[in-house]
């Protein structure tokens, strides 16, 4: 297909050939010579083909012109799989069919962001107080290991302790370890209970010369969390204070 002075496409070639002196008049003076205004007449202009958006280079994008807009015939063409030449001689733009079209490009889909996890210590609202007591605590040691925002459970031997957690029924897992705290008394052996909604979710026996307990639960659907720290009496003798922290998210 061949556009000249007649014929079917003489409308066409003429606007085509007067977007290409218009393009390469700015190009040669104005849009170089300053490039804001090569941003501002570029607009942020979008050409769908078949539904998909052309991934176009920024020299190919369309310019806007006295309130016109002109399209880049090269760029288009090459999409519809058109073959592009000009003809100086007669200031022609000659289109033939023949080509590859090139395929529309997709661009990258980008996966949303992982909500944060929450942690476990900030569900934190009620639990024994007192000499005995539950709190969160900003950093903690567990055998060696710092770990921050965690529920300490701090008690002398043989007395027991608690804490409680709204979840609200918005978490679907609780996981994190349990451990002794470094530096604090005398270590004590202990039953530690985790329920939800007053159904045992787990029970577990830890010594104070075992490593810190992994856990992990299914918590779907659970409004309250409460954990229960029961000396198993074979603690420290009666006097001697013994501490234990749970660090755990909730995703």
């Amino acid at each position: 297909m061949r556009t000249n002075k007649s014929g079917t496409f003489s409308n066409f070639k003429t606007i085509i050939a007067t977007s290409l002196v218009w393009v390469m008049i700015l190009s040669a003076t104005t849009v170089f010579a300053n490039p804001q205004i090569l941003q501002a007449i570029r607009g942020n202009i979008t050409i769908s083909l078949d539904g998909v958006n052309l991934n176009l280079a920024e020299e190919d994008r369309p310019v806007i012109i006295d309130g016109r807009t002109f399209l880049p015939v090269r760029a288009l063409a090459d999409s519809l799989g058109l073959n592009v030449d000009w003809d100086g001689a007669t200031e022609t733009v000659i289109l033939q069919r023949g080509g590859t079209p090139t395929p529309p490009v997709h661009p990258p889909l980008t996966p949303p962001p992982a909500p944060a996890a929450t942690r476990f210590a900030d569900t934190f609202f009620t639990g024994t107080t007192g000499s005995n007591f539950a709190r969160v605590d900003d950093t903690l040691n567990i055998l060696g290991t710092a770990h921050t925002n965690v529920v300490q459970y701090n008690a002398f031997a043989r007395n027991a302790v608690y804490s409680q957690h709204n979840l609200s029924g918005n978490f679907d897992r609780l996981a994190g370890v349990f451990g002794r705290v470094d530096g604090v008394g005398t270590p004590a052996d202990v039953v530690v209970t985790i329920t939800g909604d007053g159904t045992v979710l787990l029970t577990f026996e830890l010594s104070q010369h075992d490593m810190p307990r992994n856990i992990d639960l299914d918590v779907t659907g659970v409004n309250l969390i409460r954990v229960d720290i029961q000396p198993d009496g074979a603690g420290g003798p009666q006097g001697t204070r013994t501490a234990w922290a749970f660090s755990a998210d909730l995703s």
